[in-house]
């Protein structure tokens, strides 16, 4: 018995695979024919999209080559040319040099032709004399800037009351390198900031030899890294010096 069931499920199992193969021809062959059917529908589907975008319109380029040139009259070239002829036959006659006027202050003291007056700076410019820094008055040259400038203050960075910071309207000058230096300062139109960190020595400064201070806030003639303000100072020369106090 065991030997006939085996051998029928083997001869059903050896008719059946003839059926397999067949379906799996028909199956391959139905896939390859159905391929380009699909590829052409794609195609169709994409032709359609594009026939129903948006076309642009056409660009018209408008003036593709140079213009010429513009052209005076004859008439006109003609009355320039003799009006010239006629100047070039004239004698020429310059005017007298006149000396340029003098300029001078609200004082009446007369100042340097390139020199811009007070009124005319759209800041608020402040001036100390001679006189106040005297050391009755000061002790030391920091002081006298912070006794006699309103808006000015001092501070120490690193807790030194030896090197103590210039702080206007919250910039700074410092003899400390590190320090964000915002204060240009000048002595008779030389810039004094050192060359590395923009540092300021204040003990090199004669406080007895200061003819005027000036400070200008905010002006960009006085170049760069005075976004705050410069410190204008100009020093005593002697000739004009007629005090007889001993230094």
């Amino acid at each position: 018995m065991r030997g006939v069931d085996a051998s029928g499920h083997g001869v059903a199992g050896l008719a059946g695979r003839p059926a397999a193969r067949r379906l799996l021809a028909l199956s391959i062959v139905a896939a390859v024919l159905a391929a380009p059917a699909a590829g052409l529908a794609q195609e169709g589907s994409a032709n359609n999209a594009g026939s129903a975008s948006i076309t642009l319109p056409e660009i018209h380029v408008i003036g593709s080559t140079p213009l010429p040139p513009v052209r005076r009259p004859e008439k006109h070239a003609a009355a320039l040319r003799r009006s010239g002829e006629q100047q070039s036959r004239a004698p020429t006659t310059r005017p007298p040099a006149t000396a340029a006027p003098a300029l001078a202050t609200q004082s009446g003291a007369p100042v340097e032709p390139g020199a811009v007056e007070r009124d005319k700076i759209p800041a608020n410019v402040q001036t100390l004399a001679a006189p106040d820094f005297a050391p009755d008055l000061a002790p030391t040259f920091l002081d006298a800037l912070a006794r006699g400038v309103p808006g000015l203050a001092l501070s120490d960075q690193t807790g030194n009351e030896f090197q103590r910071n210039i702080d206007y309207r919250g910039f700074l000058a410092s003899p400390v390198v590190g320090t964000p230096q915002g204060l240009a300062v000048y002595q008779n139109g030389v810039r004094i900031n050192e060359v590395f960190g923009d540092t300021v020595n204040w003990d090199f400064i004669p406080r007895d030899a200061i003819n005027q201070l000036t400070l200008v806030p905010s002006n960009p003639v006085y170049g760069l890294n005075a976004i705050g303000g410069a410190l204008a100072l100009e020093m005593k020369n002697g000739l004009p010096i007629t005090a007889r106090r001993p230094r």
